[in-house]
């Protein structure tokens, strides 16, 4: 599993190094890679963590929680409690701290 991420984002880059500690077989690549930006190009510039499985990519709070299964434990829980979340409520609420990423609050 590939994970793309802002890495401008002192939020995301924080996210990343607590994601590394529980994960197996998963790389981290920063947006602004060469990989990240061959990957937006073919998703047509989202704004949006990225996470590829084999030829799938997930975008959005999908991406979220193809991570949190991967990591295990009490993550996957949460992955799965996730999903019982509408995907419209639940992509509303993505944004709302992608968009706020950059801010102090985080």
């Amino acid at each position: 599993m590939l994970v793309l991420y802002d890495g401008n984002c002192g939020f995301c880059s924080a996210i990343v190094s607590l994601a590394k500690r529980s994960s197996d077989g998963i790389i981290f690549e920063p947006l602004q890679s060469e990989t990240g930006q061959l990957w937006l190009s073919k998703l047509g510039g989202v704004d949006s963590l990225i996470v590829v499985r084999g030829e799938n990519a997930y975008i959005f709070s999908d991406a979220v929680i193809e991570i949190l299964l991967h990591l295990g434990r009490a993550y996957k829980l949460l992955g799965y409690l996730l999903k019982l979340i509408p995907k419209p409520l639940r992509d509303w609420g993505y944004k709302i701290v992608a968009r706020n990423r950059h801010c102090d609050f985080f």
